[in-house]
C-alpha cells in the first residue's frame, strides 16, 4: 500500500436519492464539496453539442435568490473557491471554503446547482464568450484534427460532439433548451456529492440534509445513444490548409470502457508506447531515432461507452508519411512482438511512484471519490489497481496490444497543404 494515498470515507443515501461520501482530512481547516451530476456529453442530443458545457457553465452567473453580481460578491465574502464544468460522462459543481463555513458553503453549492436561473442576459453573454472561443479555435490546426477524427471514430454516438460544441449549435441554443436540459439531469438520484477535509460525516449528514433536502426527486429518463460504430477498415481523411509547413496528425481506434477488466493492462502499455515520454517507444523512434517531430503522445480515454485511443504528433510536411508509417509500424510491433519486463517494470515504477501526487489535495481526492461513484468500481480503487499492476505479466500487455490496438482499422485525420506533399496511397489517395 502506498503511504497517504488510503481514505477511507462514510456514505449514505438521502431520502431524495443524493448519494453523500465524506472523507476525512484533518490537516487543514478547510472542505471540498463537489457534486458530480450524470449530465454530460453522452445526455446531450442530436444537433446539441456543447450544450452540457454551456448549461454548466452558467450554474455560476447566478440563481433565482442572486443574480451574477451577487452570487459573486458572496462566494468573495465567504473566503470561497466555485466552479462548474462539463465533460464527456458528467458535470461538476465544486465549492472550497474553510471547515467552519461549511455549512454556509453547502446551502450555496446547493443553490447554484440545483437553482441556476440561466437569465437571458446572461446566456446572451456567455453565448458571446463561447462563439469567441470557438473563432478563434478554427486558426488552431488540432482543433479541426480533433473534431474530425472524433466525427469519424464515433458516427451518430454523442461522443463525437466537440464538448464546447460548434458555431452553429452554441447560436441555436436559448434559454429554454438550457433549463429544459438542466431540469431534466440535475436530479438528486443521478448526482453524487462528495465531501472531503476537515468535516466529521455524522455532523455533515445534517448539513446535506438540509442544504440537498428540498431538492425535487424528479425520475430522470435514461440515456439512451446510438451503439458504437464498427469500422470495417482503416479509413483517412485529409484536411487541406493552405500555407501549412507542419504537418497535424491524429490516428487511433475506440479504446476502452473505464469499467473494463484491460485498464491496469492497458494503462501500462500506453505509457510504455506513448504516454511515458522521452522514455516511450514513440518518443525514442520519431523524435530520437528519425528526428520526425518534438513530440509524440498516445492517449487512452476511458470512459462510461469506450473512449478513445490515439497517437497525435506534429511534423514537417515533407516527412508525414515517414512519420505516420513509423506510427503505424511501433503499433504493429507491439501487436506482434508485446513488450519486455523491463519496460513493464519501468511502466510499473511510474505509477507507484506518482500516486501520492494525485492525493495532494482534497479537490483531488473527491474527484477519485467521484469516479469510483460513476464508474461504479470498488473502495479505494487506486490502492487495487496498484495491485493488480504487480500482478500483471508482459504476456498480459501483449494480449492488450492485440485487442486494442487495432492497425488495420485505424481513424486518421492529417491537417497540412497537401498541394507539393500528398499523402502517401496507403494512408490516403487525394486530400478533401
Amino acid at each position: 500500500m502506498t503511504p497517504g494515498a488510503s481514505f477511507p470515507s462514510t456514505s449514505w443515501t438521502l431520502p431524495n436519492g443524493l448519494s453523500v461520501i465524506v472523507a476525512e482530512r484533518r490537516h487543514l481547516p478547510v472542505v471540498s464539496m463537489s457534486l458530480l451530476v450524470r449530465a454530460g456529453t453522452r445526455q446531450e442530443g442530436m444537433g446539441q453539442a456543447g450544450l452540457a458545457s454551456f448549461a454548466a457553465s452558467l450554474l455560476t452567473r447566478g440563481t433565482t435568490l442572486r443574480d451574477a453580481r451577487r452570487l459573486a460578491e458572496d462566494i468573495d465574502g465567504l473566503g470561497a473557491h466555485c466552479g462548474a464544468h462539463a465533460d464527456s460522462d458528467y458535470s461538476v459543481v465544486s465549492l472550497s471554503c474553510l471547515s467552519r463555513d461549511q455549512e454556509t458553503g453547502a446551502r450555496m453549492l446547493a443553490e447554484i446547482a440545483t437553482s441556476p436561473a440561466f437569465r437571458n442576459e446572461d446566456v446572451e453573454k456567455r453565448r458571446d464568450d463561447i462563439l469567441s472561443f470557438l473563432k478563434r479555435e478554427v486558426d488552431l490546426p488540432h482543433v479541426p484534427v480533433r473534431n474530425r477524427f472524433n466525427a469519424r471514430l464515433y458516427g451518430a454516438h454523442p461522443y463525437h460532439h466537440p464538448r464546447e460544441g460548434t458555431v452553429e449549435t452554441i447560436r441555436s441554443m436559448d434559454r429554454e433548451g438550457l433549463d429544459a436540459f438542466h431540469r431534466r439531469q440535475y436530479r438528486p438520484a443521478n448526482a453524487f456529492l462528495a465531501v472531503v477535509g476537515d468535516c466529521d460525516p455524522a455532523g455533515f449528514d445534517r448539513i446535506a440534509a438540509d442544504a440537498f433536502g428540498a431538492w425535487e426527486p424528479v425520475a430522470v429518463p435514461e440515456t439512451v445513444v446510438p451503439p458504437l460504430p464498427v469500422t470495417a477498415t482503416r479509413t483517412v481523411d485529409a484536411i487541406q490548409k493552405d500555407g501549412m509547413t507542419q504537418a497535424t496528425i491524429r490516428a487511433g481506434c475506440l479504446g476502452i470502457e473505464r469499467r473494463s477488466e484491460d485498464y491496469v493492462a492497458v494503462s501500462l502499455l500506453n505509457y510504455i508506447l506513448g504516454a511515458g515520454g522521452f522514455g516511450s517507444r514513440l518518443m525514442k523512434r520519431l523524435r530520437e531515432r528519425e528526428g520526425l517531430t518534438y513530440g509524440v503522445s498516445s492517449i487512452f480515454a476511458p470512459r462510461l461507452d469506450r473512449g478513445p485511443f490515439y497517437v497525435t504528433l506534429q511534423t514537417g510536411t515533407e516527412t508525414m508519411n515517414q512519420a505516420l508509417a513509423a506510427t503505424v509500424e511501433e503499433l504493429s510491433l507491439l501487436r506482434e512482438e508485446g513488450v519486455t519486463p523491463e519496460e513493464l517494470d519501468w511502466a510499473r515504477r511510474f505509477y507507484t511512484g506518482n500516486l501520492p501526487l494525485s492525493f495532494e489535495t482534497n479537490d483531488q481526492i473527491a474527484t477519485r471519490v467521484l469516479e469510483r461513484e460513476l464508474f461504479g468500481l470498488e473502495e479505494e480503487y487506486w490502492l487495487r489497481d496498484l495491485e493488480r499492476m504487480d500482478q500483471v505479466t508482459p504476456a498480459a500487455v501483449h494480449e492488450a496490444a492485440r485487442r486494442y490496438l487495432d492497425v488495420e482499422r485505424l481513424t486518421v485525420v492529417c491537417l497540412a497543404d497537401f498541394r507539393e506533399a500528398p499523402l502517401a496511397r496507403e494512408f490516403t489517395p487525394a486530400p478533401a
